[in-house]
């Protein structure tokens, strides 16, 4: 469809803007936004002296302010009396106030066809008061065997080939963008069309983009199997970046429910609704050998056996899950943990040229194993743990009466070892190198006693695991602070990357 046809037969019909009006009003209700006039920060002000002009939006009225005040004290609003919470006015962002969304509409074309448009709505200050400003953006047409877009620039309508989702940053070096908000859509828009059997409204709700999820479902209809048998963790996984392996895991392009999952009986049809799309892959695969019936145990099985990433003795599949399901028993522990620990225990076999391949007390034998490793442990690598060390000072953290830091040294490495009474002193290579960092987690009041052990992967931040006294899973506390710190970490990290 050419430019000037699509503007022929799009529909006249305009959006009620009065929805997204109330939820612009409740973002910015009891706010209260201040600039500074007649100074160096607003070379075009024509006011003769300095001063803070203020909104409140609890009452939309403008006022004025010393210029001595300080900003953080404007909690109440003189005009009205309402408590207020305090924000900048920025000049270099055109006046406009914080609140600022991408709203899209559907509207209903002729025969099944869809049409949605976009546009760009912030809300700004002019003499009148507080007003809304919409721009557009983008216009996309869907029927049953097509899907067109075209966007708004600064020759007109022009016609796009990627179909998908617009987005609007907050600035041009920001990594923030504003938020879409999708219109209501009556029953008698979507009744009939195209999108009549598509889940549109449970799709919205889940919060997976429009377009996408319009496009996504045109291509593959089988789309409305998956919400019916409630495969919710599937779609998830399709629009946050598992595409693969939902295609591996489901036919998309089954024309009946039975056919969405190939092979799968019907004890494994009872499983599936619960898993994400790799979940499924395993245990497919390891129902089929044999490995695992259809139960929770089953399901726990093949959501911890692709975090062991070491060879398996034998390539007895059946035998590792005995193995693990028998030490897992054993200690308590979840089948995660343990398949850690015999990949530990493995690669340790291989530096130190032997060992028992399936002992009988997995958490004995690593123990022995680790005494042997630290015995022979390079005390060369004092050096590059003190580098470490300096090179991690920005991760130490305070909080809520505990704190976390690198760990110091070798010996350090292996007392942490030996009070925890874990295999934590096999990491110091590792940690030496660079692999991976070991922190040391305390309690504030007692900073000599032993608490937690924290592995931390240097490249994305992410904590693979973190264990308290004999591997016992971390404390609900402790995992509460680790979460926190690996979150301001990030946002170090990020703060660091848009200075640089």
């Amino acid at each position: 469809m050419t430019t000037d046809e699509m503007l022929a037969r799009l529909p006249g019909e305009q959006p009620d803007f009065e929805e997204l009006q109330e939820i612009i009003g409740r973002e910015l209700q009891g706010k209260l936004f201040a600039r500074r006039v007649g100074m160096d920060e607003d070379p075009f002000s024509l006011s003769p002296y300095p001063h803070w002009e203020c909104v409140c939006t609890a009452c939309g009225k403008k006022f004025e302010a010393d210029v001595k005040d300080k900003l953080k004290d404007m909690t109440v609003c003189p005009m009205c009396g309402t408590k207020v919470e305090p924000h900048r006015w920025m000049f270099r962002r055109g006046g406009k106030l914080t609140s600022a969304f991408l709203f899209y509409h559907l509207f209903r074309g002729a025969g099944r066809e869809i049409w949605v448009r976009s546009w760009r709505v912030s809300q700004y200050l002019s003499p009148d008061g507080l007003e809304m400003d919409y721009v557009p953006m983008s216009i996309y047409h869907f029927d049953d065997r097509t899907a067109e877009k075209w966007k708004f620039g600064w020759q007109g309508w022009k016609p796009i080939k990627t179909i998908h989702m617009d987005s609007w940053r907050v600035s041009l070096y920001s990594y923030e963008y504003y938020p879409a908000f999708v219109g209501s859509i009556s029953r008698e828009t979507i009744q009939g069309s195209c999108l009549e059997y598509s889940q549109l409204d449970r799709a919205i709700e889940y919060e997976f983009p429009l377009i996408e999820y319009i496009g996504f479902y045109l291509k593959n209809p089988s789309v409305e199997y998956l919400w019916k048998s409630h495969c919710i963790p599937l779609l998830e996984d399709y629009f946050h970046g598992s595409r693969g392996d939902v295609r591996r895991a489901v036919n998309l392009k089954a024309k009946t429910f039975k056919d969405l999952f190939r092979g799968a009986d019907k004890r494994e049809m009872k499983i599936i609704p619960q898993l994400h799309a790799r979940e499924i892959i395993w245990f497919h695969w390891l129902y089929q050998a044999g490995v695992i019936r259809a139960d929770q145990d089953g399901v726990d099985w093949a959501r911890a056996r692709p975090s062991f990433n070491h060879d398996i003795p034998d390539d007895d599949e059946k035998q590792l899950y005995r193995y693990i399901h028998r030490q897992a028993e054993r200690c308590g522990r979840s089948y995660t943990s343990v398949l850690r620990d015999y990949a530990d225990h493995l690669r340790q076999i291989e530096r130190l040229g032997g060992g028992e391949l399936w002992p009988h007390d997995l958490d004995e034998a690593h123990r022995r194993l680790s005494d042997r490793e630290r015995k022979i442990q390079d005390q060369g690598l004092n050096g590059m743990f003190r580098a470490r060390r300096r090179l991690w000072q920005w991760a130490v953290w305070r909080h809520a009466g505990m704190f976390i830091r690198p760990i110091d040294s070798v010996k350090e490495i292996t007392l942490e070892g030996e009070r925890q009474d874990n295999c934590v002193a096999g990491y110091a290579k590792r940690h030496a190198e660079g692999r991976t960092v070991i922190f040391v987690l305390r309690r504030a009041n007692d900073p000599t006693k032993n608490w937690h052990t924290v592995e931390l992967i240097p490249g994305t931040l992410t904590v693979r695991q973190c264990r308290g006294y004999k591997n016992r899973e971390a404390t609900p506390e402790a995992q509460a602070f680790v979460d926190a710190w690996v979150q301001r970490l990030k946002n170090i990290r990020d703060q660091r990357r848009k200075s640089a």
